[in-house]
């Protein structure tokens, strides 16, 4: 807002352009914060859920099916998680969107699960 008062009082079109960019720059970054939505990840009973925004994917890691290939080392702050997805792409889950110790032990427990079954 001081912008537009200092480009008012000042009245040159500089001043102005400046203002106006500098209002448009504010709307567009308050536009992509309000867009923006985080991917929550939650892993119950066996299901790996991955929501973003709207939308969401499930994972049943109990089935021998489900493809997911887990980073070597959870303690990494590159350490990822890939889960193929029926069509054959990759859904990427990074480290600093689960805690990925417990992450690898969960899943490790229930792909266990799955084999002895």
């Amino acid at each position: 807002m001081a912008a537009v008062f200092y480009a008012v009082a000042n009245g040159t079109t500089a001043a102005l352009i400046t203002a106006l960019s500098a209002i448009v720059l504010a709307c567009a970054l308050w536009w992509g914060l309000m867009s923006w939505a985080p991917r929550v990840v939650t892993l119950s009973a066996g299901t790996l859920e991955v929501a973003h925004g709207p939308s969401s994917e499930r994972f049943d890691l109990t089935d021998p099916r489900t493809e997911i290939e887990l980073g070597d080392d959870p303690t990494s702050r590159r350490w990822t998680a890939e889960v193929v997805r029926p069509n054959g792409s990759r859904l990427v889950i990074k480290s600093h969107q689960v805690r990925p110790q417990q992450f690898t032990e969960l899943v490790e427990r229930y792909r266990s699960t799955t084999a002895i079954e």
